[in-house]
C-alpha cells in the first residue's frame, strides 16, 4: 500500500492506496496519517506541497515508510515540457498524472477548483504542456468585497444552483458572476482543444461547476492523490 499526502492552501488531505484503489482517506495532521495508516503494510510515501511543510511531517512519515517528496527532479510517467519545472506546483503536476491515469492517450485539460482556479493541459502523446492560474470561486467573492465600496462579502452555497445567466439582485449577480464565469473559462479553454479531448475536474468547488459545462467531462475528488499513486508506481519499476 501506498500513503499519498497532499498539502494544499486550505487543507491537508491524505489517501491510502492499494493499487489504484482507495483504501481510506483523511484530512488533517500527522496524528491522522498515522491512525489512517495503522495495521496496513506501506511500502512508500509521498508528499505534495504548496505551502511550507509542516514541522517533524517528514520524519514522522518515514516511520511509516520512505517518503518522496515531490520536485521537479522527481521521475514520473509523463513529459514535463513546462519552461520552468522548478516553479510549476507540484499539485498541478500530480493532478495532470492523476488524469493521464484515468484517459490514457487523451488530449486533457485538468481543473482544479480549490483556493485558485488551474487549467492544465495534457497533450494526447502524454506531455504536460502547462497551464493557467487564476482565482477561485471564494478569492473572486472576497475580491469583490474587499475591493469595492458597497459589494457584500458573500460565501458560496454548496447547492448553488444559478436559475438564469444573469442575477435579478446583488447576490445572485456576484454567485452567477463567479460560477459561471468559471465555466466560461473552461469552456473557453476546452474550445480550443480537439473535439476528442477530455476535461478532469477536481478540487472542493468541481461539484457546483461540472454540472454547468455542456461538454464530456469526469470529476476525480481525489485527483491529485491518484497522480502521486501513480508516481510512486511508475518508480517502483
Amino acid at each position: 500500500m501506498r500513503l499519498t499526502i497532499d498539502i494544499g492552501n486550505s487543507a491537508t488531505k491524505m489517501a491510502l492506496w492499494d493499487g489504484d484503489r482507495i483504501i481510506g482517506t483523511t484530512v488533517g495532521t500527522c496524528a491522522d496519517a498515522l491512525r489512517l495508516c495503522d495495521g496496513a503494510d506501506v511500502s512508500g510515501v509521498i508528499i505534495c506541497a504548496v505551502r511550507p511543510l509542516p514541522d517533524g511531517i517528514t520524519d514522522a512519515m518515514a516511520e511509516i515508510a520512505p517518503v518522496t517528496l515531490l520536485t521537479h527532479t522527481t521521475p514520473i510517467p509523463l513529459v514535463n515540457a513546462y519552461a520552468s519545472p522548478h516553479t510549476l506546483g507540484s499539485d498541478r503536476l500530480a493532478a495532470a498524472i492523476g488524469a493521464a491515469s484515468l484517459a490514457p492517450g487523451r488530449e486533457l485539460l485538468v481543473v482544479d477548483l480549490g483556493t485558485a482556479a488551474t487549467f492544465d493541459h495534457v497533450s494526447a502523446d502524454g506531455r504536460y504542456t502547462g497551464g493557467n492560474i487564476a482565482p477561485g470561486l471564494r478569492l473572486r467573492l472576497e475580491s469583490l468585497h474587499s475591493h469595492t465600496s458597497r459589494l457584500p462579502l458573500l460565501q458560496m452555497p454548496h447547492d448553488y444552483k444559478p436559475d438564469n445567466v444573469f442575477g435579478n439582485d446583488t447576490a445572485s449577480a456576484m454567485l452567477n458572476g463567479a460560477l459561471l464565469g468559471i465555466a466560461s473559462e473552461i469552456a473557453g479553454y476546452r474550445s480550443r482543444m480537439d473535439k476528442k479531448a477530455l476535461t478532469v475536474l477536481t478540487g472542493g468547488d468541481a461539484p457546483l461547476i461540472a454540472p454547468l459545462l455542456e461538454f464530456e467531462s469526469v470529476t476525480d475528488p481525489h485527483l491529485v492523490g491518484r497522480g502521486l499513486n501513480r508516481i510512486l508506481i511508475h518508480n517502483e519499476k
